[in-house]
């Protein structure tokens, strides 16, 4: 990380991947290695997904009960019976986690790229406090 005249680091995050100094944003992981000035802030959003795997699930415990329902059409057995409506209860289970369970991210935007970061381990409090940073530095960069 290169230092500019008079830059401090502001915040980072647990696991050290995001840094917030006087005047950019750090993201640096494994398979990433990014930087914002901050003057050059152009917005934010927070980024909700559904999380994939339930997805997934769903689909899988849905085509098990179908292949289920039709082998019970063919050769009706108390077992195969059993087993369908365990596999319909996984797929509502799962249906219900798919709906309601989302992976929330940041997203910064500049004129020059976007970082984007997951705010699964970050407090409401310190999101506002890292925001409200950001926002406030980005203005007095843009001043110089």
């Amino acid at each position: 990380m290169d230092s500019l005249k008079n830059e401090t680091i502001l915040m980072t995050s647990n696991d050290n991947s995001v840094t917030l100094t006087t005047h950019r944003i750090f993201q640096r992981t494994e398979t990433t290695n990014k930087e914002i000035q901050l003057k050059n802030i152009i917005s934010h959003e927070i980024v909700k997904r559904k999380m994939t795997y339930y997805k997934v699930l769903t689909v899988l415990f849905v085509l098990i009960a179908l292949y289920l329902y039709f082998e019970m059409e063919s050769n009706y057995n108390d077992a195969i019976v059993g087993l369908f409506w365990f596999c319909i209860i996984l797929a509502l289970i799962s249906a219900i986690f798919l709906f309601t369970t989302f992976k929330k991210s940041l997203r910064i935007s500049s004129y020059f790229g976007v970082i984007e970061f997951s705010l699964s381990d970050i407090k409401s409090d310190s999101l506002n406090d890292f925001l409200n940073k950001m926002y406030h530095y980005a203005e007095l960069r843009k001043k110089e």
